[in-house]
């Protein structure tokens, strides 16, 4: 399953499958669309599914797949559950974030182009009339305002480069991520941090930053492209007396909101080895991939005796050559392995 929000085949967030019927919740601000793929073709959309799946999830920057690696996302610091298809439910300990960043007051320096008429607007005909200016424009601004409250840009109609910096500290790492909203922007935009182009939906404004960050000083750029209205209202009297300015550039709030991610571990611990040592205990080794092994469980069992309870396995183990153990192991998520049984005489 791939929402299309990127345009770049990736697969996310959460969902179920019921009855042969796959259910997506889906958040709409205004004016948003989405576009959903669904295909029994993993190869064909260029992102296979993972194995696995999120039907629910507590952390609040949501659910991503890599290949079969399911990774919850939190921008907040805390134990949040996350559901898999298998109904499994994992929690997982989301470390603190570095706080949310307002660049909405930041220092930007915003390099513009005042796009005016080459010749006289009211008696220039044919290819003339097309024939275009663009005077560069340089300002620093001590926050957020639109091109009507820069005196440089007044009636200025064309194309605005912002720039600015924030810094993330030192423990900033492949972990982290960000949530970037650029709130009002008018009128079309592209953004880019750290010199990487990043696709933007250009009605919400925000995008999720999960390679381009780094620790230290980062740089975000965002160029808009206006319409022509208020440049046109210098040269037409009928557009002016219509008073229908409008407030162009990048308006805000920005605000960037880190976020950690954290790997589900849904797959369960390894035995590794079970061995005889010199003293003809039974020594038992496991793993575990991700969170890590808690314990390790055995019951024994003689003849047609009842099983013993299982207990927690603390070191090499003497029983005589007609007792069964049975041996599994615990991961610190609660996944666990499949039941192993050996005896002793099958292990000379």
């Amino acid at each position: 399953m791939e929402r299309g929000e990127d345009l770049v085949g990736e697969v996310e967030g959460e969902y179920t499958v019921e009855e042969g019927r796959v259910k997506i919740p889906l958040d709409f601000k205004r004016d948003e669309s989405k576009i959903i793929a669904l295909s029994t073709d993993a190869d064909r959309f260029g992102a296979a599914p993972a194995a696995v799946h999120a039907v629910a999830s507590e952390a609040d920057a949501g659910v991503v797949y890599d290949e079969d690696r399911v990774i919850a996302r939190s921008t907040a610091a805390g134990l949040f559950s996350t559901t898999l298809d298998s109904g499994m439910e994992y929690d997982s300990s989301f470390p603190a974030v570095p706080a949310q960043i307002d660049l909405t007051g930041a220092t930007w320096n915003l390099a513009a182009e005042d796009w005016k008429a080459a010749n006289p607007w009211a008696t220039t005909f044919g290819a003339s009339a097309t024939q275009t200016t663009k005077d560069q424009v340089s300002v620093t601004l001590s926050g957020l305002k639109p091109w009507r409250q820069i005196p440089e840009l007044v009636n200025a109609s064309g194309i605005g480069l912002y720039t600015t910096t924030f810094s993330l500290p030192e423990s900033w790492s492949a972990d982290n991520g960000a949530i970037i909203d650029l709130g009002t922007v008018v009128d079309t935009f592209t953004l880019s941090v750290n010199g990487i182009a990043v696709p933007v939906d250009q009605t919400t404004s925000r995008v999720d930053l999960r390679d381009q960050l780094k620790a230290g000083e980062n740089t975000l750029s965002v160029r808009i492209a206006t319409t022509l209205v208020n440049r046109l209202a210098t040269y037409d009297t009928a557009v002016n007396n219509r008073g229908h300015y409008q407030n162009y550039g990048l308006l805000g709030p920005v605000v960037v909101s880190p976020y950690a991610s954290v790997e589900i571990d849904y797959v369960a611990p390894r035995i590794t080895s079970v061995e005889l040592d010199t003293r003809q205990r039974i020594v038992i080794q496991a793993t575990d991939d991700l969170s890590g092994v808690a314990r390790i469980e055995y019951s024994t069992q003689k003849g047609k005796q009842a099983a013993s309870p299982w207990v927690e396995y603390t070191g090499p183990l003497q029983v005589d050559a007609a007792t069964t153990v049975s041996i599994r192991v615990v991961d610190s998520a609660g996944n666990v392995s499949e039941i192993t049984q050996v005896n002793r005489k099958d292990l000379r």
